[in-house]
């Protein structure tokens, strides 16, 4: 079952495990040594009738006390419903590679695997699993029915591979009460809102640390969500041509620097920061806006929570120059393996986990953001801060859907990153130095992706358009 093929595509530029999510059936796999790769936790199944048909999902992580709360209730509903059991597995990351390369080459493992967005062009290429394309529209909903960046990953040049399951939605989350003493009682909506409305909050309140909070260390998904906003993108539409250095996403890039560098209304600290870093420091007053998801709230205390209620204002992320207002979206898709003798009841449970009802079951017990539509319209979705996720959801984009970009093109984004923050805190920022970078990245991205093979027959992913 091209083992081969699966062990270089995992490991083309390096195997990125932090960015591959995934989910199968009790029985142990074995790794590539023959040693048995355990898993964290196991939730059995509702019934043990042997009569009863069983099938398997793989999630990669370790179990919370939410998550096993929502699967419970998910596999006890379906079960209730089609009288099919399912055996959920969590796997540790670091048995992530062998699990997935042993199941493959075995034809033994999960029947239904949690795939991280950003590696499903990748898992697509192994030709492990199921084409799905003529199940959309009647055991899964149309393409329509998902969120519009949710949908984008489920694969490219016209086939679907992948059911989005759930989605991380990155928003703008901004200290509503600071940004109404800027004049910005919603929010800014432009990049040029933001720029002005955080200077007037500098000012106003020089006591917070950063106005903006953009984390210098970690993947940086920031990156894209600028890229989008001015209407650019990282690969050519055609999938052949890297574009990191593209005059729209030059500009993009300046633009956040410059937030940086001129402005100082993202301070310099920042380079030592963490998407989790910034979250904190905004729980405790030191910044005024970030782009994260609703989990957010999961890292506020009670008294956190209470000092800032009503002081926080969520919504889609700013337009740029060129009428663009985009942000990120990525999450987890489920697929399908080939060898799976129980492909039809794995379908009628992908499906099951798509209805708005069990993806506001998720976001309830996880925080997760639904990946559908309908689910935002259901009441428990209508309160607290969901309903500027649903903005922002409907607002969404995603990094390409490409063979090469899964722990490969992508761990340019944060060696980007890397020497931006560095070029600035050592002192050796320049006019030039962001489009030097650009230009450097950019030739290591063409690189990989004619390692990669090039364009993938009948790639076709278009560059944002303008939408407001």
């Amino acid at each position: 079952m091209q083992i081969r093929k699966m062990i270089t595509v995992l490991f083309i530029g390096g195997l990125v495990l932090s960015s591959l999510v995934a989910c199968s059936k009790s029985q142990k796999a074995k790794d590539l040594d023959g040693v048995d790769a355990t898993s964290e936790e196991i939730v059995e199944p509702i019934s043990q009738n042997k009569d009863e048909v069983t099938i398997g999902i793989w999630e990669l992580g370790t179990e919370t006390d939410a998550s096993r709360k929502y699967i419970e209730e998910a596999i006890s509903g379906f079960y209730k419903e089609t009288g099919i059991n399912v055996i959920y597995e969590f796997i540790s990351w670091d048995d992530a590679y062998n699990r997935i390369v042993a199941a493959i080459a075995s034809n033994e493992g999960a029947d239904v695997l949690q795939m991280g967005t950003t590696w499903v062009a990748t898992m697509i290429s192994t030709d492990a699993f199921v084409d799905l394309t003529s199940d959309i529209g009647t055991i899964f909903p149309d393409g329509d029915a998902f969120t519009p960046g949710a949908w984008a990953t489920s694969g490219f040049g016209g086939k679907v591979y992948a059911i989005p399951w759930f989605s991380d939605v990155r928003a703008m989350v901004y200290r509503s009460d600071l940004w109404a003493e800027a004049g910005y009682p919603n929010g800014p909506q432009t990049w040029e809102g933001l720029q002005t409305g955080a200077k007037k909050i500098k000012e106003l309140h020089p006591e917070i640390e950063s106005v903006i909070g953009l984390g210098g260390q970690g993947f940086s998904h920031y990156v894209g969500s600028f890229f989008w906003q001015n209407c650019g993108d990282f690969i050519s539409p055609d999938g052949g041509t890297a574009t990191f250095n593209d005059p729209k996403n030059a500009e993009a890039t300046q633009f956040w620097v410059d937030l940086i560098v001129d402005d100082g209304t993202v301070s310099k600290t920042n380079s030592e920061w963490t998407y989790d870093d910034v979250i904190a420091r905004f729980w405790e007053g030191d910044v005024a806006t970030m782009f994260v998801s609703p989990a957010f709230v999961n890292n506020a205390t009670e008294q956190q929570l209470t000092a800032l209620e009503g002081k926080i204002g969520v919504t889609a992320q700013p337009a740029g120059n060129n009428n663009c207002q985009y942000n990120f979206v990525g999450g987890s898709d489920l697929m399908l393996f080939k060898y799976s003798t129980h492909q039809e009841e794995a379908k009628q449970f992908m499906a099951y986990l798509a209805k708005p009802e069990i993806q506001v079951l998720k976001a309830k017990y996880e925080n997760d953001s639904p990946a559908v539509k309908a689910a935002y319209d259901l009441v428990d979705m209508t309160e607290g801060y969901w309903p500027g996720f649903a903005v922002a959801a409907q607002h969404g984009f995603h990094f390409p859907i490409h063979p090469a970009w899964g722990g490969n093109v992508e761990s340019l984004v944060p060696e980007l990153v890397t020497d931006i923050w560095t070029a600035i805190v050592s002192g050796e920022y320049a006019d030039t130095t962001v489009q030097d970078i650009l230009d450097a990245i950019n030739l290591e991205a063409q690189q990989k992706l004619n390692d990669a093979g090039g364009a993938p027959t009948n790639y076709n992913s278009p560059w944002p358009v303008p939408n407001i």
